[in-house]
């Protein structure tokens, strides 16, 4: 599995008999396959050890390397809060997004003529790039290949008593595109929905509003539990070349206090040489029509037609926690109890049901998509705030 990463790597290492000292040196500069600069900026390191001492990148914010002189021994080097990394392309620097990903502090033991590499390691987009060689060193490693198999959202700061949307596009097909066979989906507490969807949106650096639904195809969409979708065995979700992904989260903070949000989106990629599988469309199916009374308890229900000779092979269902679900095969539009495919009773966790037997539709044939809605005290009606209702499913098909 690819994970997207930027490795800050330290060595500790004792000097050579014919050195003053041992020493400690930080290279805190890369250079990527495009020819752009990563520099950490803004970042204090504090060494404890035998001796006790720090450095800044801000003394002297153009050196690529701190050089400092220690005793032998046992050392915790901490990251201090307040770091942030530029790209720099002909000059001109930009901040990029960056997550510490690894223990802080790292423990490190000095040894006479030996080198003891630690790691601080950053989540972030893009080719591995490494430092020049050299004993000692903190030194920068930079994927930028593809956005990974793992996507995190976040996280970002959700106000008290407040609800909040927030995405960021991706390029999950990377240079050769991607072969996806299950999507795993965790969301952070007070998220009431998270939507992974194909876009032509432009690429985001970190959480951001979102850009709006330009070309925008669902892929899955989960609610506040952690939720999979596993395909079987022969059949795949396909990703082109550079093709975006949008993951959409939105957020209740009900409580009075601010919360971080988050969302973390593994994809379980096939290796490319892979026996050949049968690659999925996925159909939305929506009903927005509908108005339930206070105190009253409502169903609503909706005919979707699917393309003639299309096989059905998986379904799911999304609501809010006012309504479930249920989706059933209709002979036709006037068809209201047909075969019952899926069923939904638990709003937080609908599950995803594969067809069997699987069904190829005739034409007039299609689904039967039927939300069960409960009000409280004031009209519910179709919307994406987490106060209204929603009546969805999405039909994996090939």
């Amino acid at each position: 599995m690819h994970r997207t990463a930027l490795v800050l790597a330290s060595a500790l290492a004792a000097c050579a008999p014919d050195q003053p000292a041992t020493g400690l040196a930080l290279h805190l500069t890369a250079t990527d396959a495009e020819g752009a600069t990563y520099r950490l900026r803004d970042a204090t390191f504090a060494i404890a050890g035998p001796e006790t001492t720090s450095a800044s990148t801000e003394t002297d914010p153009d050196a690529a390397t701190i050089s400092l002189e220690l005793a032998a021994g046992t050392y915790a080097v901490t990251l201090a809060d307040g770091w942030r990394l530029e790209r720099v392309v002909a000059g001109e620097a930009t901040d990029v997004t960056a997550t510490l990903v690894s223990p802080n502090p790292v423990s490190a033991t000095v040894v006479a003529a030996a080198s003891t590499q630690v790691r601080f390691r950053f989540a972030v987009r893009g080719d591995v790039v490494e430092t020049g060689p050299g004993q000692l060193d903190i030194g920068i490693e930079v994927e930028r290949e593809t956005a990974g198999d793992e996507i995190v959202l976040g996280p970002w700061n959700t106000g008290a008593g407040t609800e909040e949307t927030l995405c960021l596009v991706v390029d999950a097909g990377g240079i050769t595109g991607k072969r996806v066979r299950a999507i795993h989906v965790t969301p952070s507490p007070g998220t009431y929905e998270v939507e992974i969807a194909r876009t032509t949106a432009p690429l985001t650096e970190g959480a951001t509003t979102c850009p709006g639904d330009i070309g925008s195809a669902p892929l899955f969409v989960a609610t506040a539990a952690p939720a999979s979708l596993v395909l079987p065995d022969d059949t795949e979700l396909v990703l082109a070349p550079h093709e975006h992904v949008r993951i959409l989260q939105r957020v209740a903070n009900t409580s009075d206090a601010d919360v971080e949000s988050s969302v973390h989106v593994e994809l379980d990629v096939l290796d490319p040489g892979a026996p050949a599988r049968d690659a999925l469309s996925v159909s939305l199916l929506f009903d927005w029509m509908f108005a339930c009374p206070p105190h009253t308890t409502c169903a609503t229900s909706s005919f979707h037609a699917m393309p003639a000779s299309a096989e059905l092979v998986a379904l799911t269902t999304l609501t809010r926690s006012r309504a479930d679900a249920t989706v059933r095969h209709a002979a036709s539009a006037a068809d209201t109890t047909g075969a019952l495919i899926h069923d939904a009773v638990d709003w937080s966790a609908p599950g995803t049901t594969i067809a069997a037997p699987r069904r190829t539709f005739g034409g007039e044939d299609g689904l039967r998509l039927t939300c069960t809605i409960t009000a409280d005290d004031s009209t519910l009606t179709a919307g994406l705030s987490s106060r209204d209702e929603i009546c969805a499913a999405l039909a994996y098909h090939r």
